[in-house]
Parts: C-alpha cells; structure tokens; sequence
C-alpha cells in the first residue's frame, strides 16, 4: 500500500490550509528535525480532511476540523508514550481514540450550513465523515504503536466494519441520523471491548490445563512460567482462580493448583507488577489457597524453568506464519523451559485480533526505547560513565522491549475461539489483508481527491 502525504498545521495557526504540493507535505521543517509533532518523532504531517476547493473553510468548520486533528494526534501520542499496557489495552485505547474523532466529526457536520451557492445534503455529509473517519482510522493503525500494530490495526478494522453495517441497516434514513447511528454502533463495540473482559480465553485454558495435566481424581500442582504484564494473561489467570473457587466441593480431590513462576521483566518490572496485581485479587476475591507464585530476576530463567509444565506467553503480535512477538525474554523463557524441562509446553495466549497480515518476522523493526529505563538501576559510578568520551565512542546501551519467537517453537496458540493451529492463524491473517484492503486501499486517493 502506498505510503500515505498529510498536511496538517497546529492550532497556533488560524486556518488549517489544505492545499500544499506534495513536496511540501513532506519535507520536514528545518526548525523541528524530529518531525511536525513535539515528542512524535518521525510522524509526517497528518490531515483526515480533503481540501475544500480554492478557498478556505469557514471559521466553524476550522475549528471543529482542528479539533479532531488535535484528538488524532492526541491518540496517537498516548499509544506511543505508553509502555506499560499490553497489546490489548492499546488496542482498546486506540479505538477509544478513533470513537472520539468520529463524534466529534459527526457534531461538526450536524451543524453545518451550505455555503452560498452551494448544497450539502445528507448524502454529502455521510460520505465526508466516513472519508475523515477511515483516514483517522487508518493514521491510529499505521503510526500509533507499530511493535503492536497487529492488535490496534484488527481493532480498528473492527469498530469500521461494526460501524458499517450499521450503516448498512439504515441508509433509508437522513444523513445525520445515519451518522449518528454509526457513531453509536462504535460506541458499543467500545463497550463491549472494555466490559466483555477476556473471561473465554481464561475458560479455555483452565479447559485445556484440565484435560492435559489432571487425571480423574488427582490433585495436582501445575507448574506455569511466564513474564512481564500481559492483559490477556492476568484476566485469564483470574477466571480459572474464580471457576476452580466455584466449581470446589469438600471432598473434591480435583482441584487445579497453580505455581506461577514470574520472571521480573526489567527495565520496568512489569513481572513484578503481575504478581502485585494476582496477589491483590486473589486475596480479594478468597482465591488464595489455589495460586503460589515465585518471583526472581530475568537473569534466574533457567532456575524457574526447572520443572515448568507450561511457558504462558502473551503476544503482541503474531505473525501470519504464526512467530509470535512478546516481550523481550520470552525466547529465553522458552528455550530453558525446552531445555530443562522437557515436558514444558509452550502456549501462546492471546485474542485472535493481534495477528497480522501475511508478512515476516524480520520486516518489523525492533523498538529500541530509551536507554535510561536501564541505566537507573546502574551503580552511580556507572552511570558517571554515560557522558564520558570514551564511553559514548565504544558502548551502545540498547533498551530492545520485544522479540520474536518462532512458530516452530510454540506448541498451542489459544484465544477466545479456543484452540488454534498454523493454519488457523494463516487463515486469520489473510482476513486481516483483505478486509484492510477493503476498509484503506483508496485512502491515499481520498486524501488528494
């Protein structure tokens, strides 16, 4: 797909002006070297509106567009700046981003008036807010958080097609109302990510956990190695807690134990804030009797591997082949469990959103983040070191958040829909392509149109 030219001014500026050569829309000001966008490096000019003609938009029309551009790049700063949600919440917030740009577009429209000589009718309208809505779409998807576009990309292509058939079950009636049924149809696909929570996946692997690793009868401790602060893995855990809570009886000897392992995931330690978190609920929710949990560092894989029945990784991204991207560590996780534990099986666990379009592994870039996440748990001696000459020559202090595990070593992928195999995840990953071929393949042509 070809790489899409914006052209977008700040709000300092009265107007936004929409008709710039592409020469223009491209260049970078010689005044901001990393880009248009203070703390966005390397995001080009972005517009979601076409040009109106020769002239300029009315005031009104100025300020609800700027507005909405304001939103967009809003969105796409918070999806950049944070490093501690998962793919999933990303996912979610990057939908709540493209929501409030489409209402926001949708008031903008409802109180439009035709300028002299001219007619907007309903039919006009619908089609400005669903041209500006699929280019805001596409911008979140693209430039939001490319280590996990998978999960944002399929989530934004979601809320489009939910929004769309909507569309498609009232287009007797008028313009406005028509918007405004989309918006809502948006609005409750938000909804349901944020309040349908993820409690099949937890059902599935509590079903799949039972069925491999408890005989008839027998009690047994299931060993579970995993790391950093995966969403889809929390809420999992918690839903097999709560079930095997439900489901106990006095004399029931079939009571699934976990011991989860948890590896401390520096720089940030979300391992550490995975056990926080499980610890709080279990307790809160009397679940306690059921989950031990051992925590040690990154560097003491092969120790917690020992014994381990299950690696449980999360994904941020899985590729059509079915390599997976996880947090950094995850390999290593695998190959001592593979290595010291023979019987350990390695699961992917995700939602069936983050896999990807066809596509390799190495096409990704890794994301390389700031290196002070490291350097602040470092003895004051060392960090003395960093504005040295001779260090800034020789050392290259690398903050790398995630890494590729390939297909060949995952043994199970499970989501919402239950088991999956490679051809599952090729299949899902094709649908990615067609339906974002579908959804952005004349974008670029709407946006000089």
């Amino acid at each position: 797909m070809a790489a899409l030219r914006f052209c977008f001014l700040e709000k300092s500026h009265l107007r936004p002006v929409y008709r710039l050569n592409r020469a223009m829309c491209t260049k970078t000001p010689t005044d901001a070297p990393t880009g248009p966008y203070s703390g966005l490096p390397n995001l080009p000019p972005i517009s979601i509106f076409r040009s109106q003609g020769e002239g300029y938009p009315s005031p009104a029309t100025a300020q609800w567009h700027t507005e909405a551009q304001e939103k967009l790049i809003e969105g796409i700063r918070e999806l950049r700046n944070d490093h501690t949600s998962g793919a999933k919440e990303l996912a979610t917030k990057a939908v709540a981003s493209l929501v409030r740009i489409a209402r926001i577009i949708e008031s903008g429209l409802t109180g439009e008036r035709s300028r002299p000589g001219e007619k907007i009718d309903h039919k006009d309208k619908s089609q400005l807010w669903w041209d500006a809505v699929r280019k805001a779409g596409w911008a979140i998807s693209t430039y939001g958080r490319p280590s996990m576009g998978a999960a944002i990309t399929v989530a934004i292509l979601n809320v489009l097609e939910k929004q769309a058939k909507a569309g498609s079950a009232a287009a007797a009636g008028p313009g406005n109302e028509l918007i405004g049924q989309r918006v809502q149809a948006m609005e409750e696909y938000l909804r349901d990510r944020v309040d349908g929570g993820q409690r099949q996946i937890g059902w599935n692997l509590r079903q799949f956990i039972r069925d491999k690793f408890l005989a008839e009868g027998v009690e047994r401790r299931v060993t579970i190695l995993t790391l950093s602060l995966s969403s889809t893995i929390k809420q999992a855990l918690m839903t097999m807690l709560e079930l095997e809570k439900g489901s106990n009886s006095p004399g029931n000897r079939q009571e699934l134990m976990i011991d989860l392992r948890i590896m401390e995931s520096r720089p940030l330690c979300e391992g550490a804030e995975l056990a926080r978190i499980l610890a709080a609920q279990a307790a809160g929710k009397g679940c306690t009797h059921n989950l031990k949990i051992q925590l040690a560092s990154d560097a003491s894989v092969a120790i917690l591997a020992r014994d381990a029945d299950i690696v449980l990784l999360g994904a941020d991204r899985i590729s059509g082949s079915g390599d997976i991207s996880n947090k950094t560590g995850s390999l290593p996780a695998v190959l001592c469990a593979k290595s010291v534990s023979n019987k350990a099986v390695v699961i992917a666990l995700s939602d069936i959103e983050k896999v990807a379009k066809p596509g390799r592994m190495d096409e990704h870039e890794e994301e390389d983040n700031d290196p002070t996440e490291l350097v602040n748990a470092w003895s004051p001696q060392a960090q003395e070191c960093i504005s040295q000459k001779a260090w800034k020559e020789m050392v290259r202090v690398r903050n790398v958040y995630f890494e590729w595990v390939p297909a060949n070593y995952i043994d199970h992928y499970l989501c919402e829909t239950g088991v999956l195999c490679v051809d599952d995840i090729r299949k899902q990953s094709e649908w990615v392509l067609q339906a974002e071929q579908r959804l952005f393949g004349d974008v670029e042509g709407l946006n000089h149109g």
